[in-house]
C-alpha cells in the first residue's frame, strides 16, 4: 500500500522525471488547495512543469480539502478530523492536463477564480497579522528569543500547552470544537500549535509590529510562509511530507514522531 504524502509547490517543481518514477511506485501525493493556488498564479512554464509530474506514468495524486473545511469538519462533528487522507475530494482530474500545457491561457473566469481565492487568503492573512499586534507590544525581541527556546525544549509539545493556547483563543470568540480536550490528531491542535512557533519566529525577527504591516516585500514573504505553514500543518496531522524547504524539514521533525515521514529530491 501506497504511503501517502502532503508536498509543497518547490517540491514539485524541482523533482527530477527519474525521480517522479521512482517516488511514484511508492507514494501518493496528497495536493492542497495551497498548492494549485501557488502553482496556477506562476508563469505557463513554471505551472506546466509542476503539472507534468502529477499523473500516470509519473506522480500517483489526490485532491485534499483546504484548512478551513477540516476546522468545520471538527466543528460539526466536534472529532478530530484525523489524517486528510481520509478527507480526499474527487475533482475533474482533466484540469492536470490543462495546466500542464505552457501554451494554454488562464481564461479571464478563472483570473476572476483566482481573485477571489486571493482575496479569501489576504482576509485570513491579514486577521492573523492584526493578532500579533498584541504579542509584539507584551513581548520584546529578548521575550520571544527566550520563550522560542523553551518551545524548542519540549514546551511546543507539551499538550497542556497547546490546549491552553486554545482555550485562550475560545474565550476570545474563535469559533471551535468543542472538544474537552485537543489531541495531535486535530487539525485544530496543529494549527495553533504551528502559529505558536510562527509568532514567536516572527517576533525575533522583526523589532516592531509596523516592519511588517506597513513593509509590502516582508508582507509578500509572510504570504509565502502562510502557504507554506499550510502544508506543515496538514503533512503533520497526515505524518508525511515531500520538502526541500529547511525550516519547514525542521519544524516538521521537531513536532512530528517517530511514524512520521520526510522525503527530499536531495
Amino acid at each position: 500500500m501506497k504511503k501517502n504524502v502532503i508536498t509543497d509547490k518547490n517540491f514539485l517543481f524541482s523533482l527530477s522525471t527519474d525521480k517522479s518514477l521512482i517516488l511514484q511506485n511508492e507514494y501518493k501525493f496528497l495536493i492542497c488547495e495551497d498548492l494549485l493556488y501557488e502553482s496556477v498564479k506562476d508563469e505557463s512554464e513554471k505551472r506546466a512543469k509542476i503539472f507534468s509530474k502529477l499523473g500516470r506514468p509519473y506522480i500517483d495524486y489526490e485532491f485534499i480539502p483546504i484548512i478551513p473545511k477540516l476546522i468545520k469538519f471538527e466543528i460539526t462533528y466536534n472529532k478530530p478530523c484525523a489524517k486528510p487522507s481520509s478527507h480526499i475530494e474527487k475533482r475533474d482530474y482533466s484540469i492536470n492536463d490543462i495546466l500542464a500545457n505552457k501554451s494554454i491561457k488562464i481564461t479571464s473566469e478563472q483570473q476572476r477564480v483566482l481573485r477571489d481565492l486571493e482575496d479569501d487568503y489576504l482576509r485570513q492573512l491579514e486577521f492573523i497579522i492584526k493578532g500579533f499586534c498584541g504579542y509584539f507590544k507584551q513581548n520584546s525581541q529578548r521575550d520571544a528569543t527566550s520563550h522560542m527556546k523553551s518551545l524548542l525544549d519540549g514546551k511546543i509539545n507539551d499538550d497542556e500547552y497547546i490546549n491552553g493556547i486554545i482555550k485562550e483563543h475560545e474565550i476570545y470568540g474563535a469559533k471551535l470544537p468543542t472538544l474537552s480536550f485537543f489531541t495531535k490528531e486535530s487539525i485544530c491542535y496543529r494549527y495553533f500549535q504551528v502559529h505558536e512557533l510562527w509568532k514567536t519566529d516572527l517576533r525575533m525577527r522583526y523589532q516592531q509590529f509596523e516592519d511588517i504591516y506597513g513593509n509590502p516585500k516582508v508582507i509578500l514573504k509572510i504570504k509565502h510562509d502562510y502557504h507554506d505553514l499550510n502544508y506543515l500543518i496538514l503533512a503533520l496531522l497526515e505524518r508525511g511530507f515531500a520538502t526541500n524547504e529547511k525550516k519547514l524539514i525542521e519544524w516538521f521533525k521537531l513536532l512530528g514522531d517517530k511514524e512520521n515521514l520526510i522525503i527530499t529530491n536531495s
